[in-house]
């Protein structure tokens, strides 16, 4: 009935419908239900063509309910007579895409009645929908299921499926091992040369580390030499101000003998009327006491200046010797920070290298499993030419199956 619906669909050039096994079941409800109600049940939501009294073995203008409902509509349609055409127009509606057929028998008063339901592809029964010919060789697998009269070819065909379906699912399950592998090596060669970079990195910091050490010793050996040079001159001043100091000193006993002269002359010039050629004498030796005082207030002058001199070169010395010794406690700061940053250095190459050689471990694991990933990779190859040859069977077994369809007697709950 569906395959002569389809046919009128063609010549009204539109396409054939493909059949729902809701709309199947609907139809057949439907058709149970007003085998005695002259109406449509309305149970459902979907378009519905109705007939009763049509021979149920008749074909296309010999009686079959297509007579009623597409040859004497279409004239209706045609002349505009005023007679019914829904019937007509539900069968070529272009955007009708599914239908379900079923016949009710044995009514009270017409016999047979005939149901044809009617949906487009978004109602929720047009599900799991088929063409005319896979849904009628399912039934038929399904109908020799249920009376136990499978054709050897659906054994076959069916045991071919089940081992189709095995080797799919192992073909899966092969590449998933093979993809998991592959990601792991992946991973595992990328985070060996993460390591790689960061030992080289480590050992970059090393390198600098060792030449900052080398930088600060040689400063620090460089201002101890400065600092020895400066202490050598201030030992060198300090010697001049010692001389200076003893010049000081011979200057102050000179000065005490012209004050102590200087007492003589005085008492001397108190005796002066009884000692008169005393007091020549006196004079003499005051004259040679003075040119000795003017000779130490002289080298008084000159002494002073030299100990200003040289307390000013001990000054500068000392500043000297207090800044080398601030350059020197600076070069050892900083040669203690070396001697940290290449101890902390050295520290973190070992961790580098440490984790370089963990994951070089983990990339030779992980090799190992590429390794046995590429002989799922061949394993997977044969899988697909095995998949190919199943494909092959069926489809030789669908087209032996095709040919037994054009003669196995149809069951009449079949024929739709």
């Amino acid at each position: 009935m569906i395959r002569t619906c389809n046919n009128l669909r063609k010549q009204e050039g539109q396409e054939e419908l493909k059949v729902s096994s809701s709309l199947m079941a609907i139809a057949q409800i439907q058709a149970s239900a007003s085998k005695d109600t002259i109406d449509h049940s309305r149970l459902y939501g979907v378009s519905e063509n109705l007939a009763w009294g049509y021979d149920i073995e008749a074909e296309m203008d010999k009686g079959g309910p297509f007579d009623g409902w597409y040859t004497d509509e279409k004239e209706n349609a045609e002349t505009k007579n005023g007679g019914q055409v829904g019937h007509y127009r539900n069968i070529i509606n272009q955007y009708i895409t599914v239908t379900g057929f079923g016949i009710g028998e044995n009514s009270s008063d017409y016999d047979t009645v005939f149901s044809q339901v009617f949906s487009g592809p978004n109602n929720k029964y047009a599900t799991n929908v088929m063409t005319v010919d896979e849904y009628e060789a399912a039934f038929n697998l399904y109908y020799g299921i249920v009376t136990g009269q499978i054709p050897k070819e659906y054994k076959a065909l069916a045991q071919a499926e089940e081992e189709l379906a095995n080797v799919q699912q192992q073909l899966t399950k092969d590449t998933q091992a093979y993809s998991t592998a592959n990601t792991a090596f992946t991973n595992a060669r990328n985070a060996l040369n993460t390591a790689q970079i960061n030992v080289n990195n480590a050992n970059a910091d090393v390198t600098s580390g060792q030449n900052a050490v080398t930088n600060a010793q040689n400063a620090l050996n460089k201002a101890q030499n400065e600092q020895a040079t400066a202490q050598a001159n201030f030992v060198k001043a300090q010697a001049a101000v010692k001389a200076v100091e003893e010049n000081i000193a011979y200057y102050n006993r000179v000065k005490a003998d012209l004050e102590n002269a200087q007492q003589v002359l005085k008492d001397a010039q108190n005796v002066v009327v009884d000692k008169e050629f005393d007091l020549d004498g006196a004079k003499a030796v005051l004259t040679q006491k003075q040119i000795i005082v003017d000779a130490m207030n002289a080298d008084e002058a000159t002494a002073i200046q030299t100990v200003n001199e040289a307390q000013a070169i001990v000054d500068e010395k000392q500043a000297i010797v207090d800044d080398l010794t601030a350059k020197i406690q600076a070069s050892q700061n900083e040669l203690d920070q070396a001697t940290v940053d290449f101890e902390s250095a050295t520290l973190t190459l070992n961790a580098d290298t440490t984790t370089l050689n963990l994951a070089t471990t983990n990339l030779d694991d992980r090799t190992e499993a590429y390794e046995q990933a590429t002989g799922y990779s061949k394993h997977l190859e044969g899988l697909l030419a095995k998949v190919t040859s199943l494909n092959e069977t069926i489809d030789a077994l669908n087209n032996t199956i095709t040919s037994l369809n054009t003669t196995i007697p149809r069951n009449r709950s079949s024929n739709q």
